[in-house]
């Protein structure tokens, strides 16, 4: 059974909507495409993660201010790099996408 949000946004359940291996998912797709040289396939596979991590990150939070913050950071150089890039460059773009899986891998591990 999945969690249940209360009212507060606190869930009922330990278990969040989506862990972060379920999200890494999403980035190693995104890498697989990428390095296919699917720019469009890459940016939905990233954006799949990014609306997943919407659902667990205060719980990341809650438990690893660290890794959080790590997480984040890591985003936003895929958003710089994949998403909205001023010049688009694939290699730096597979290399964030390949710094945040294993950030995530990481603390996925961790918490």
């Amino acid at each position: 059974m999945g969690a249940v949000k209360t009212g507060m946004g606190e869930s009922t359940d330990s278990e969040p909507p989506e862990s972060l291996e379920q999200l890494n998912r999403h980035l190693l797709a995104s890498l697989r495409v990428l390095k296919a040289d699917d720019v469009d396939k890459a940016q939905q596979e990233y954006e799949k993660f990014d609306d997943g991590w919407d659902k667990v990150e205060d719980e990341v939070k809650d438990k690893s201010r660290e890794g959080y913050e790590a997480i984040e950071d890591g985003m936003d150089q895929v958003k710089d790099t994949l998403v909205r890039p001023e010049v688009f460059e694939k290699e730096k773009a597979i290399a964030a996408l390949e710094t945040l899986s294993t950030t995530v891998n990481k603390y996925a591990t961790e918490l």
